[in-house]
């Protein structure tokens, strides 16, 4: 095999796959700004992006310890806790800057595959809370690109694991180095219920089995991938394939979506005081009509106030309670719906 042909593709495929997840994060953030119609804090991810997966020199400089991360996390969950007991917006909202605080955490961390699976799991959350909040035409077409977008980085991702099985990884050789020496036999004497404590002080540190051979093999080809080849890894024959799984899954989706019956809750309605009127009146919800296959249900989840009476005597002109109507028809409870109001 030709060292330096190797060595080649390898830097390519590690660009190509920084490229890829520096560009889903940032489109994640994008299309969460862009549902909650506001820029901050999504706006910075481009530019924490840029820091956690730009030039080496910038990301040692910038780099969090275990122990910074985890102190981070829990000011991140603090603050966003704070806005939990404000209406329903304020707690999706403070759901949603929680998943941009934490993807800023894991980018200015040290890099393994464990982080960037955490990296396409948190842009995945992000881009699915921005359905709850946003239901416009513009979500579902960024949504259809940014599904191209995962699926370009989970199978670049995929190379980037298979190159690891042939070129060593001189990550986790420094960060083996920049462990303890004791750690191993600290983390054992320890108890299982106890030992949370040394992975939130970043002191655990199991016996790490390498992800790279020590040497090149003789072979050239490794579980599928070529890597003696001269031509790129990510070529088109490489993209072609990834599109047309994209093009297979849309196919997937609209048949499902046309097969099986769906409920649009107004999000008007779910984001506004959910609370009783003055006079007493009940939660507007249910279905509206009735749902078949491959039809479009409506749920109504308001509690406001859709329709008001009075009562009043004939007799004396006036007004009576709503207890004595109850009484006079034998009712618990005035329940009047829709076309059912006639009595």
């Amino acid at each position: 095999m030709n060292r330096t042909l190797l060595t080649r593709a390898d830097h390519r495929l590690k660009l190509t796959f920084l490229a890829s997840v520096f560009s889903m994060v940032t489109v994640s953030s994008l299309i969460l700004a862009s549902g909650q119609d506001r820029m901050m804090p999504a706006a910075l991810t481009p530019l924490v992006a840029f820091l956690g997966l730009g030039p080496e020199r910038l990301q040692k400089r910038l780099r969090l310890s275990v122990l910074m991360a985890n102190l981070l996390g829990l000011t991140a969950l603090c603050v966003a806790g704070q806005r939990f007991a404000g209406s329903n917006f304020q707690r999706l909202t403070a759901g949603t800057d929680l998943l941009i605080f934490l993807t800023w955490i894991v980018l200015l961390m040290p890099k393994s595959s464990r982080q960037y699976w955490w990296l396409i799991a948190l842009s995945m959350l992000q881009c699915t809370a921005t359905a709850v909040i946003s239901t416009g035409l513009s979500y579902g077409l960024t949504t259809f690109l940014f599904a191209l977008l995962m699926m370009w980085t989970l199978a670049v991702f995929s190379l980037a694991r298979a190159r690891q099985l042939v070129v060593p990884e001189s990550a986790a050789t420094t960060v083996d180095r920049g462990s303890p020496s004791n750690s191993v036999a600290l983390w054992r004497r320890w108890r299982p219920s106890r030992r949370w404590i040394l992975s939130f002080l970043g002191l655990a540190s199991p016996t790490a089995t390498p992800s790279a051979v020590s040497r090149l093999p003789k072979i050239s080809v490794l579980h599928g991938t070529d890597y003696g080849s001269q031509q790129s890894w990510t070529g088109p024959r490489f993209a072609a394939l990834v599109t047309g799984c994209w093009m297979l899954s849309i196919v997937v989706a609209m048949f499902v979506f046309a097969a099986f019956p769906r409920i649009n809750v107004s999000a008007s309605g779910v984001l506004s005081e959910s609370f009783p009127d003055e006079l007493g009146g009940l939660a507007t919800t249910g279905y509206a009509g009735t749902v078949r296959l491959g039809e479009y249900g409506r749920l109504l989840p308001d509690n406001r106030r859709v329709m008001a009476f009075t009562i009043t005597d004939i007799r004396t002109g006036k007004r009576l309670p709503v207890e004595t109507l109850e009484r006079e028809l034998e009712m618990d409870e005035i329940l009047l719906r829709g076309s059912a109001a006639s009595f």
